[in-house]
């Protein structure tokens, strides 16, 4: 009767350690498989829409951290952050980091992006009347803090106006802005 017990209390033994065993898993850190960025569309601009793409060899739940010495991100604790830098008069290079974390270990990774300087040039045009070319004299033309009133021919002319998409609005008074 006593082998028996004793076989008893071995199996369970054994089962019991195997059953610890797989449950101390060992942990591995997450995997950083892509960084990846693209300039936000629209007007010359210094934000860049960033994205990394991560797994864990756990299934761990992921937590993400972006950042840079300079500029500010919208979301940085998520996987996708817009990140705008700050706006200089030469082109410059920004390191960002992101460093993903399972809560028990975390990786790190770095990018360059390069920002671009804004370019400035002239605007110039004429203003009429919807419809046909008859010239509006004395409108007053503007993109963003450059303005220009039009001469007797509707014609305006805007110089130092940063490059990229903007709106143009023209305003007379006892007339409706048109943008």
């Amino acid at each position: 009767m006593r082998s028996r017990t004793n076989k008893w209390v071995i199996s369970v033994s054994v089962i019991l350690l195997s059953l610890f065993i797989l449950s101390c898993e060992k942990n591995y850190p997450p995997n950083i498989r892509d960084i990846t960025f693209t300039r936000t569309p629209g007007n010359f601009t210094t934000s860049f829409v960033l994205t990394v793409e991560a797994t864990d060899p756990n299934l761990d739940e992921l937590v993400f951290s972006w950042e840079a010495k300079q500029g500010t991100f919208d979301h940085p604790d998520k996987n996708e952050t817009t990140w705008t830098g700050p706006e200089k008069n030469d082109d410059t290079d920004y390191e960002i980091s992101i460093t993903v974390s399972d809560g028990k270990e975390s990786v790190t990774e770095s990018i360059t992006i390069n920002v671009v300087a804004p370019k400035y040039g002239n605007l110039s045009g004429f203003a009429y009347f919807a419809k046909c070319k008859i010239p509006i004299f004395e409108a007053v033309v503007s993109v963003g803090n450059r303005r220009d009133t039009t001469d007797f021919d509707g014609a305006y002319f805007l110089d130092g106006v940063k490059g990229g998409r903007q709106t143009l609005k023209g305003e007379k008074d006892g007339f409706n802005t048109s943008t």
